[in-house]
């Protein structure tokens, strides 16, 4: 977002301004600039010594309002007092001044409403017309705001009128559970309104409508803005307090005091959410059971489905999914509706010591053609800086288990075998995701791992053309499989002879959880490229990671080139794994002019790689270098 003007009517006694000022000088948010527009409707002397006292980063604008109600006769009235036509327009006047100077947006928001930290930027994200901020009378995490309206109720005169004047009477949707964090359709709200450039060009004002009784201008407002074409919306997440007298500085306090908490509640319920949403569409979705000491337990299967009810029939838990570090789970799906529930966990540490925060949710859905939608929503409270019972579990420095996870397509005839052969004198499991080879590739995996644990999914459609995805889903079922440490390794990828004893050296330690190795790009069965566009050798690249199931499984979104591990572990320390990888994928003039090809046509602007590299592939004299055990 570019420049955002904050414009507010100053009404309210010394104390109550000095918060709202201190609350907008907070605001978190990235935009070009923030800028203010204060309006003195006749304040006392404590009250200016506050407004001259104000020096954000941003202009602030004074303006003064007393020659305007003189005219009108009512200098002496409080805000709730004056007329409308007055409030109206002096707000018109807000969208007069932030459209002639420029700015991309305008907050009108009343002085006894305090934001929270995050609300500015929460709008602002949303990039709608009119998004006004939820406003409670009590501090979050509890809910109830009642600053918004969804129909005509807000009119005491004529509905008949109301719906000939277009304010969506007919067409208003169902009531949402606004107390579920997001952004929900309203009739209008009340404030705190975000208006975008778009508006500020209509002709939506404040101005007073003769002959029609509403209730506040911001009322005015929403019907001028519902006539011109431009829909409300309001935010629930991080929602704003309004101080109702000076005797709730005590609140306003306690407010500010759980601004940490408030955003990591709504980092959790955000989190849950996007979960159950997304309980039939994930794609490592697993029946599991249930085992006797309550603990989910995943059951690897080949494949995912869309349907909870096809895939899970009467289990006592109808599916499961993680992430985020959450997880969720649905049961009782029965006629189109369905209860769901979920937990999201993080862990800290206060002076050393390790605890637990979480925070359960029940939410009912119920099915719309092939989506299930929430219509209720219920959060429990999080508990902070409380000891759990829950620990992350030690870190061990004996007998950990390492998996080799391996993406194969195609492989058989190509160095599949030789890039099996070289793990197994180490692994102790094996995890083989094929992405719909064609081949024999599958029997030769079986062929070669029958003495180990292993896991083969085999799938019906390749999803290579997403990569992230299919790396997401090879991460998720490794991560399952309940090994302490996962090895990824490709199927043109041979790891040195001397790696059997040095990865059990990794594994049984305490000190790091992510190594990295040296990737060797072969041009021959026994020389690799050494030259200014191939020396991936000469950095670390991870592969190999210890299990950790609070590591968020979010990824690197790129259709091509997304990285074999999550986002959230790529940004922690890599350790040299002091391990040579041999990639075998270039060491045939075929397969080179084959990936050259692939590039060409995938990734024609080189979005996701390096040109200079692309066109590098086929250089016809590239320096080689003879490998050496």
């Amino acid at each position: 977002m570019g420049r955002v003007l904050v414009a507010s009517i100053v009404d309210q006694p010394a104390d109550v301004v000095a918060t709202f000022l201190t609350a907008m000088q907070a605001q978190d948010t990235p935009c070009e600039s923030l800028d203010f527009l204060l309006v003195d409707t006749g304040s006392d002397a404590p009250t200016r010594a506050v407004l001259d006292g104000f020096t954000p980063k941003g202009k602030v604008y004074r303006a003064n309002a007393a020659i305007l109600e003189e005219r009108d006769g009512h200098a002496d009235q409080t805000a709730d007092q004056r007329p409308l036509g007055l409030l109206g327009r002096l707000k018109t006047s807000f969208m007069s001044f932030a459209r002639d100077r420029g700015y991309d947006a305008l907050l009108v928001v009343d002085c006894d409403v305090i934001l929270h930290r995050r609300t500015l930027d929460q709008l602002l994200q949303a990039r709608l017309d009119i998004v006004a901020a939820a406003i409670q009378d009590s501090p979050p995490p509890a809910r109830g705001a009642n600053n918004f309206w969804f129909n005509a109720s807000i009119v005491t005169g004529s509905e008949r009128l109301i719906s000939e004047t277009s304010l969506h009477a007919e067409q208003t949707p169902p009531r949402t559970p606004c107390n579920e964090p997001g952004l929900h359709l309203v009739g209008g709200a009340e404030g705190c309104l975000l208006i975008s450039r778009r508006v500020l060009d209509s002709p939506a004002t404040f101005l007073e409508i003769p002959q029609l009784e509403l209730k506040t201008a911001d009322n005015q407002f929403a019907l001028r803005a519902a006539v011109a074409g431009f829909r409300t919306h309001v935010e629930t997440r991080f929602p704003a307090l309004r101080l109702r007298s000076t005797d709730d500085f005590s609140v306003a306090v306690d407010f500010i005091n759980t601004w940490p908490e408030t955003e990591t509640t709504e980092q959790a319920a955000t989190a849950l959410l996007g979960l159950i949403r997304d309980l039939n569409t994930r794609h490592y979705l697993r029946p599991h059971r249930v085992d006797a000491g309550g603990r989910l337990t995943s059951v690897v299967t080949a494949s995912s489905r869309k349907n909870p009810e096809s895939i899970f029939g009467a289990s006592p838990l109808a599916a499961v999914c993680r992430a985020e570090n959450a997880f969720a789970c649905t049961e009782r799906i029965h006629d189109g509706a369905a209860i769901a529930k979920g937990e999201w966990q993080q862990f800290d540490t206060i002076d050393g010591v390790e605890f637990q925060r979480a925070m359960k949710a029940t939410v009912s859905m119920r099915k719309v053609r092939e989506d299930w939608i929430p219509v209720s929503w219920q959060l429990e409270r999080p508990q902070f800086d409380q000891p759990s019972a829950v620990r992350r579990p030690p870190k061990t420095i004996s007998r950990n288990r390492v998996l080799v996870s391996m993406l194969v397509h195609n492989e058989a005839d190509r160095y599949l075998a030789r890039s099996i052969e070289s793990t197994l004198q180490f692994a102790e499991g094996y995890l083989v995701v094929d992405d719909a080879s064609t081949d024999n590739s599958v029997a030769v995996c079986k062929s070669l791992l029958g003495h180990l644990p292993h896991e083969i999914i085999e799938l019906s459609d390749s999803e290579f053309h997403a990569e992230h995805r299919l790396r997401r889903k090879q991460w998720e079922i490794s991560r399952q499989m309940g090994f302490d440490w996962i090895l990824v390794l490709d199927a043109d990828e041979v790891i040195e002879a001397r790696a059997s004893d040095r990865i059990r050296q990794l594994i049984n330690q305490d000190t790091h959880d992510f190594f990295g190795f040296n990737l060797f790009d072969f041009w021959s069965e026994s020389h690799y490229r050494d030259d200014e566009q191939w020396s991936a050798h000469n950095r670390l690249w991870p592969f190999l990671a210890r299990n950790d199931p609070w590591i968020s499984d979010r990824w690197v979104e790129t259709e091509q080139h997304c990285g074999r591990f999550p986002a959230e572990l790529l940004q922690k320390p890599l350790a040299p794994g002091g391990l040579r990888v041999k990639h075998m994928g270039w060491a045939r003039l075929k397969d080179r002019e084959r990936k050259a090809e692939r590039y060409k046509v995938n990734d024609p602007d080189a979005r996701f790689g390096v040109r200079s590299q692309y066109d590098s592939i086929l250089d016809r004299a590239p320096n080689l270098v003879e490998w050496r055990d």
